[in-house]
């Protein structure tokens, strides 16, 4: 309570709070225009893969489009399946990103009815329905070159045992977009009025799920460690690599 202030601090804290929650309100809008940019961006790449000549879709998007075709690919599924998000109200503060995970289509078992929907045609290297790296927009994925060569995410060729932690990102990925799901499926359960989930704080689930994402997120490889250039060293517990944002706080001259 601030009642008992001083009418002049009163009235700064007041300012304050006016100034940060236009701040904030900014910051959702952001979120949400995002989201709804990303849409209307795979709307007009959709309509743009009508008109190319069968065979020719890859090549032109490398072409034409200022991203990677996997992000391109991410932008499409995103408008063809925004009916699959959920229609809640935190809808409008989903990130681009949660919103891919959350349309990834699950790996099937061999026992799978595979009948229930046909597979459509793709051309060679179109999207096949798994999910997205959670840094694909807008930076591609590290990956493989022609001879196997493995590049972390700023693009540096990475071997031996950091090529092998760069392989395994798909399992954080996996966990990244299991956390996801879990988080959308309880919070939909709990504004559906779910008595099965009456006793779940619906803030408290969503901010500990996020910090769960953060956490897996943080986990994952992202360069080869800029301090000793993957030879191993107490930055990255000797791993020769380190995460996102142990790699963003790096002074810049060790990027280079």
């Amino acid at each position: 309570m601030t009642t008992n202030l001083p009418a002049h601090q009163r009235e700064i804290l007041g300012k304050l709070a006016q100034n940060a929650n236009s701040e904030h309100r900014a910051v959702m809008d952001c979120v949400r225009d995002g989201l709804d940019h990303a849409m209307e961006c795979g709307r007009l790449l959709a309509e743009a893969r009508t008109q190319v000549p069968h065979g020719r879709w890859l090549p032109w998007l490398r072409d034409n489009f200022a991203a990677s075709v996997r992000t391109a690919q991410g932008y499409i599924r995103l408008h063809e399946r925004q009916d699959q998000l959920p229609n809640a109200q935190r809808v409008a503060h989903l990130p681009v990103r949660e919103a891919l995970a959350l349309l990834a289509e699950p790996k099937t078992s061999d026992t799978a009815d595979i009948s229930a929907k046909p597979t459509p045609t793709r051309e060679p290297g179109e999207d096949d329905g798994e999910p997205p790296d959670p840094d694909d927009i807008p930076m591609d994925p590290a990956g493989s070159g022609d001879a196997g060569q493995v590049t972390d995410k700023t693009g540096r060729m990475v071997e031996g045992k950091v090529a092998e932690a760069f392989r395994r990102r798909q399992e954080i990925q996996d966990l990244m977009t299991a956390v996801s799901r879990v988080k959308m499926t309880v919070l939909r359960a709990v504004e559906a009025k779910d008595t099965l989930f009456a006793d779940i704080n619906p803030s408290r689930f969503e901010a500990e799920a996020n910090n769960l994402h953060h956490q897996l997120r943080s986990a994952m490889p992202y360069a080869a460690c800029p301090y000793c250039r993957a030879a191993g060293c107490k930055a990255c517990y000797g791993r020769g690599w380190v995460g996102e944002f142990v790699y963003e706080r790096a002074p810049r001259e060790l990027k280079a």
